[in-house]
């Protein structure tokens, strides 16, 4: 009895020798648990991404593919503008000047949202229009020099005789070659960029 107690003291004892197989199978039990979970989760994720790139695949392929430039019309303005579609814009943009908003202090506030705006639209041969319309938002536009609050509105851009209400930010865009960039807000009407057509 001494023996076998003092045995089972011992970490290397006979009596040890069970109790560390059972443990060492239990591990390797887990572990093959665990990899079989595992290759789950692989066949999940690889299901999820095959199922994505095939509906963007659809998408793609459903999509009308423009150039990038094409000829679009301003309804309000009733004026055609050449624009530059822009897949790294969020929100689309159109040449104004003039801004005034009735009721404003003189400098875009986000407190002037829901106000009347005036404003005049040029396209890129100089044909101009005097506007007005509902501000829907003021936000901030990260530019190359600084951030800086502009006016968003809604307008209406017909391409190809198909009218799509779209919101535009208010900047002038005088310098600039494009009067208009059309960004992912309208490009999400069912259109992709496609740059070897010209």
């Amino acid at each position: 009895m001494e023996s076998e107690s003092r045995q089972g003291r011992i970490p290397d004892g006979t009596l040890y020798i069970p109790t560390l197989l059972q443990y060492y199978c239990g591990m390797q039990d887990r572990s093959k648990v665990m990899t079989i979970s595992e290759r789950h989760w692989w066949i999940i994720g690889a299901l999820a991404c095959a199922l994505i790139g095939a509906f963007a695949g659809y998408n793609w392929v459903r999509a009308e593919r423009l150039s990038a430039v094409e000829q679009v019309f301003i309804d309000e303005a009733a004026l055609a503008f050449v624009a530059r579609l822009d897949t790294g814009a969020t929100v689309s943009s159109i040449n104004a000047r003039d801004i005034e908003v009735v009721g404003g202090s003189g400098t875009p506030q986000r407190s002037d949202a829901g106000k009347r705006v005036r404003f005049t639209l040029e396209n890129s041969v100089g044909e101009n229009a005097r506007v007005e319309a509902t501000i829907d938002q003021v936000r901030g536009i990260a530019t190359s020099d600084c951030r800086e609050l502009r006016y968003h509105v809604y307008l209406t851009v017909v391409h190809d005789g198909e009218p799509y209400r779209i919101l535009m930010n208010l900047n002038d865009r005088s310098r600039s070659k494009d009067k208009m960039l059309l960004g992912r807000n309208w490009l999400r009407h069912g259109f992709v960029v496609d740059v070897s057509r010209t």
